[in-house]
């Protein structure tokens, strides 16, 4: 199954509210499925959000509206909010602490993970080129 679901918004993550009729709304950096749940914050239906929790599937909430975030989020830069267990979380934050923080790998590793060796530099370019084109 998947590792990771990116769900693209109009917004840069998860909020305490709807950003754009609160002034006053937060931004979560990580949150659990069981906290989505019990706020009934409504990132998704209830039942995809509990498919992903079973799954053990992190979703990764991010604006695509931004130039560079499709970019950014497949080679796992830092954005948006990431959807974990709490038991992940703990060692996502583990890792920061103890410096191996998978979020810091070059574009390099991100392209050699999703086109293989034959990758010349510019296909992971013009892939998100033309996502973003037909984002508008």
């Amino acid at each position: 199954g998947a590792e990771v679901l990116l769900k693209a918004t109009k917004v840069d993550g998860i909020y305490d509210a709807d950003p754009h009729q609160s002034a006053h709304a937060k931004r979560f950096e990580t949150i659990t499925y069981q906290d989505i749940l019990a706020r009934n914050l409504r990132i998704m239906d209830s039942p995809a959000t509990s498919l992903c929790m079973e799954n053990k599937t992190s979703i990764i909430v991010f604006d695509m509206m931004t130039p560079g975030n499709i970019m950014k989020v497949i080679c796992g830069g830092e954005i948006g909010t990431r959807v974990e267990d709490t038991a992940e979380l703990a060692l996502a934050v583990a890792r920061a602490l103890d410096g191996d923080d998978p979020a810091r790998n070059a574009r390099a590793e991100c392209r050699r993970r999703l086109f293989g060796e034959w990758a010349d530099g510019h296909a992971l370019d013009r892939l998100v080129a033309q996502i973003e084109s037909i984002l508008g």
